[in-house]
């Protein structure tokens, strides 16, 4: 995963999660431009290293074609972690002490 630079990817994780979260339930760009471009936290990236210039389209754009598919692989890869935790959790309870035979479960 390469590091983003742009001027969304420089706002605070809380903020990205949070319109990665708006984008994921459908919401459109005028909205989270609304709603991003209002916040003071972006108002103050923006004022100290962007000369006050808005989020605009393009910003929006290039997130969802970047940070946005980051984020959504990193959701898809904590779900499969979890799934995995909780096979493991069923596992140790039918753990019948064969180690062989409990690798061969989580392979299965």
């Amino acid at each position: 995963m390469k590091t983003r630079i742009g001027k969304i990817a420089q706002l605070p994780k809380s903020i990205r999660d949070d319109l990665n979260h708006r984008l994921a339930n459908g919401k459109q760009g005028p909205e989270l431009l609304a709603w991003l471009n209002a916040l003071p936290e972006t108002q103050q990236l923006l004022a100290e290293k962007f000369d006050h210039q808005p989020l605009t389209k393009s910003n929006l754009s290039d997130w969802r074609r970047g940070g946005y598919l980051d984020w959504q692989m990193d959701q898809a890869r904590e779900a499969r972690i979890q799934r995995i935790s909780e096979s493991g959790d069923c596992l140790e309870q039918a753990e019948t002490g064969d180690l062989f035979e409990n690798f061969a479960r989580i392979a299965v």
